[in-house]
């Protein structure tokens, strides 16, 4: 078994950008180009080899795993189990990189067991793994071998307090990796790695924010149908998506397109996770050949709303990218972050993925792009510029496809609208949104 990824870290902060509000240089522009679960704005997409260093470990693979495993759970984290799956450092690449952490993408590999010790690890799995995950018996003695992702995301701390950070986030992913219903709407958790200390995430080839500048390249009649193809089934699956959080008790805290990541089949019915197997696929594949699930990722700033009694408590980052928050989080004090809060962001989500752009992209500085986001006006400004007004007009009356059909008219505005009322009160909920959304939209979700 290869040695696992080693951690690296800085007696100093690295030099980047907070996630927290107070600064104002994270604006939608930044954490372009991210694949993998980013942990700041700053993300940034790189196939280079990442130079692994081999940690001296006194943790045998076949031993301590299992009783480490069983103090995570103790604590409300799920851990990676590395004692039947691992992942290959020596060629891992680097995804992205924040204040907290560092996302490499490795393949996955099968550490060497005995049939004894591979019967007693898959005991201890189900908190693990789901049961899909188990292939039919194919051992002599009829014990089911686990099937492994061709890749993983891992994302390790590259300080001392991120560990912390990271801990949280794991507690969060384990809370919700216990409904079967999680793989629908947020990324797959594979575990907490003890060894480095990382996070062991499903590995997605592109993000919602990749996607969309991906559409910039089109002409804008090729990006009207896109957008038209996409849209709809975007908007509601999302929608949903928040509602589902939302009922698991949990408030993510920083909605944006890059903490959004897009698994999905091409045209050809090509799993998503081949496109890792051919790199030249994956950067030639238009916007619009794939059909997407989108799903949440990045909870190392969501707040459990109520943590239960048996789990420590923990703190979230803090965070929240300024051209996403809320105008009543840049009151003075700022509130937490809330379910309100939330709405709001994914509804400007929606906007900046229609318009390819910022609602407060045409703000002369930081400081008037403050004052525009606290006037909860973000359609309004959306709107009033040329490239936002013509996209959104695009959407609303009208699109051809291929074949000249015109498509029925897509009342956006009151959809995304309802969601950035900047009274809190007046503001819809996300249950009643994603109702409302699939009233109107039908249930095309996936």
């Amino acid at each position: 078994m290869r040695p696992p990824l080693s951690i690296r870290v800085h007696s100093s902060p690295v030099t980047s950008d907070s996630k927290k509000p107070a600064s104002l240089g994270n604006h939608a522009g930044n954490g372009r180009d991210a694949l993998t679960p980013p942990s700041s704005p700053h993300a940034v997409r790189s196939h280079r080899a990442h130079p692994v260093s081999s940690p001296n470990s006194n943790r045998s693979p076949e031993g301590d795993s299992i009783a480490e495993s069983d103090n995570n759970a103790a604590s409300g984290v799920k851990t990676f189990p590395f004692h039947i799956f691992d992942y290959d450092t020596e060629n891992a690449s680097q995804l992205g990189s924040g204040l907290w952490s560092t996302v490499y993408m490795a393949h996955s590999t099968s550490p060497t067991l005995s049939h004894e010790h591979l019967a007693l690890s898959l005991s201890s799995l189900s908190s693990a793994l789901p049961s899909s995950a188990l292939t039919p018996p194919s051992t002599p003695n009829g014990v089911a071998t686990p099937k492994a992702p061709l890749a993983y995301a891992i994302k390790v701390p590259t300080r001392k307090d991120a560990i912390a950070v990271l801990l949280h986030e794991a507690r969060i992913l384990t809370h919700l990796a216990a409904s079967p219903n999680a793989i629908e709407h947020v990324i797959t958790f594979f575990g907490h790695d003890r060894r480095n200390d990382a996070l062991v995430l499903e590995a997605v080839p592109t993000s919602l924010e990749r996607w969309t500048q991906d559409c910039e390249s089109l002409d804008e009649s090729s990006r009207a149908w896109t957008m038209h193809a996409a849209f709809r089934s975007l908007s509601l699956s999302l929608v949903q998506g928040l509602a589902w959080l939302h009922e698991q008790g949990v408030v993510h805290a920083d909605i944006k397109p890059a903490n959004i990541l897009l698994r999905g089949l091409d045209r050809r019915r090509k799993p998503a996770s081949d496109v890792f197997q051919d790199k030249s696929n994956a950067d030639a594949v238009l916007p619009h050949e794939f059909l997407y699930c989108p799903v949440y990722i990045d909870f190392s700033a969501s707040v459990l709303e109520a943590t239960p009694a048996d789990m420590p408590s923990s703190a979230a980052a803090g965070g929240g990218t300024w051209d996403f928050l809320a105008p009543e989080i840049l009151s003075s004090p700022s509130p937490p972050p809330t379910r309100a809060s939330d709405v709001y962001a994914l509804a400007i989500t929606l906007l900046w993925t229609l318009t390819g752009r910022s609602p407060f992209a045409d703000a002369p500085n930081a400081f008037l792009r403050r004052d525009m986001i606290k006037q909860g006006r973000a359609w309004d400004y959306a709107a009033a510029s040329d490239v936002g007004s013509q996209r959104i007009s695009a959407l609303v009356n009208r699109g051809k496809s291929g074949n000249g059909n015109t498509e029925s008219k897509f009342d956006v505005k009151s959809l995304i609208g309802m969601a950035l009322k900047k009274d809190v009160e007046k503001r819809i909920t996300s249950r009643d949104w994603s109702v409302l959304v699939k009233d109107r939209l039908g249930d095309r979700a996936w």
